[in-house]
């Protein structure tokens, strides 16, 4: 449903989305993990499976909001995202920066009205990429805090994650030594992140 009414779908329909960009918390556990993986059996012939199935791994997936759907005759290849929020983070990848972002809109749940004050709102988070450093031709310089609107384009990148990696992240490392080593070093299950590519941005002063 878009805005209350239905809408018609079919499969390989070309349709056209305006919406804006949420983060979605969830949780996920083993047993999706393995699936993921297409390793069941590791976990099945585990001795110890219910110490694997206590472990929880708490993820963020970023999703479009959609506000407006409207079919299209053939591909129009458009992509364009504009968001403007307060960096939380701002790291390095090879090449490249990141950008963690919070956006307070109108699109943020509001946790606290004051009379006679602004809202305040929890905010909803995107990660930025500036291939090279740059936006467009130009190189930027962003800090922790720094309030800044960019524009570009959707990208979403594809990874696998290890065993390991997600029993670090769920501080269960020991877990890795009760099965074979083989088994611990093949088992790997595709992920994806979502980002905007960063073609232009604005920084505002303090």
């Amino acid at each position: 449903m878009i805005a209350g009414q239905l809408v018609s779908l079919q499969p390989g329909e070309l349709i056209q989305v305006d919406g804006h960009l949420v983060d979605t918390p969830y949780t996920e556990d083993m047993r999706q993990f393995f699936r993921d993986a297409k390793a069941t059996h590791v976990l099945e012939n585990a001795q110890n499976k219910s110490n694997w199935l206590d472990v929880q791994v708490k993820r963020i997936g970023t999703q479009i909001d959609v506000q407006a759907l409207a079919p299209v005759n053939r591909d129009p290849q458009l992509n364009l995202a504009m968001v403007q929020g307060i960096a939380v983070r701002v790291w390095r990848g090879g090449a490249d920066m990141f950008v963690r972002l919070a956006m307070y809109d109108e699109f943020s749940p509001i946790l606290e009205q004051l009379e006679g004050k602004l809202p305040r709102r929890k905010p909803h988070y995107i990660t930025l990429r500036f291939i090279d450093g740059k936006a467009g031709t130009k190189k930027v310089h962003i800090n922790k805090r720094q309030r800044l609107r960019a524009s570009g384009h959707l990208h979403i990148r594809f990874y696998k994650q290890s065993l390991a990696d997600v029993l670090k992240r769920a501080g269960r490392e020991e877990l890795i030594n009760t099965i074979p080593t083989y088994q611990a070093e093949e088992v790997t299950a595709l992920r994806n992140s979502l980002y905007v590519v960063a073609e232009s941005v604005t920084l505002f002063t303090s």
